[in-house]
């Protein structure tokens, strides 16, 4: 029931129904979870519920990625989560805590860079020229398949916003995960490209797909141009 009950609160959720589904996932869990003797399903109703809270906002995420990353402390998916749920907190220490010995992977390794520039930490300079260097390397062998990460990389560690939107795109028509089109939504906006943003809207709208994370702007910005 458990894992049931999570996998359909999470679609639930991508329906714009988020807070039915968290209520209803939070309530099951604390129905079922003492009886459950598969950790893996735990696991996988944590992670569903810091997803679901994550995406309506709600503080308590920060309390179901802890309990993710006790129940399955190898995840990368659950550091990743964890890690950016403070990120977006402005807990920065906690994000240099989550995303130590992990420069290798660039998810982590940018949030640990741009953590460690919010400190004043000189670390981030060394962190900061790796990161860069990947990226060059990774360019010159046409490799996207890290697309996201590189747009990531791109828009908020560089400030390249319109080498960022290129890439969010092409990121984007592989795969829609909220991290995927919030990333999109920001390089259209940093890149002024009002007609990729309002065109991204749209499909958000017309799908009842909402997440806390993705940047509103103004009318006059969504304004057709003359």
């Amino acid at each position: 029931a458990l894992l049931s009950g999570s996998c359909s609160s999470s679609v639930l959720a991508r329906q714009g129904q988020a807070q039915r589904a968290y209520a209803l996932l939070a309530q099951l869990y604390e129905q079922t979870a003492s009886a459950q003797n598969d950790p893996g399903i735990l696991h996988h109703a944590q992670v569903s519920l810091a997803d679901i809270a994550d995406q309506l906002g709600n503080p308590v995420a920060a309390k179901w990625w802890a309990q993710a990353r006790q129940s399955r402390p190898g995840d990368l998916y659950t550091r990743i989560g964890a890690a950016r749920n403070a990120f977006h907190r402005g807990a920065h220490a906690e994000v240099v805590a989550l995303t130590e010995n992990a420069d290798d992977i660039d998810a982590l390794a940018l949030l640990r860079t741009l953590s460690l520039q919010q400190l004043g930490n000189p670390a981030a300079v060394e962190l900061r020229q790796q990161l860069v260097q990947r990226l060059e390397l990774a360019q010159e062998r046409g490799d996207t398949q890290h697309g996201r990460d590189q747009a990531a990389i791109l828009l908020d560690l560089l400030q390249r916003p319109d080498e960022a939107l290129v890439l969010a795109q092409l990121n984007w028509k592989e795969q829609r995960e909220p991290e995927d089109t919030a990333l999109l939504l920001r390089a259209a906006l940093a890149a002024q490209r009002p007609d990729i943003y309002r065109a991204t809207c749209d499909w958000l709208q017309q799908r009842n797909q909402w997440h806390v994370r993705y940047p509103v702007q103004s009318t006059a910005f969504l304004e057709p141009l003359s």
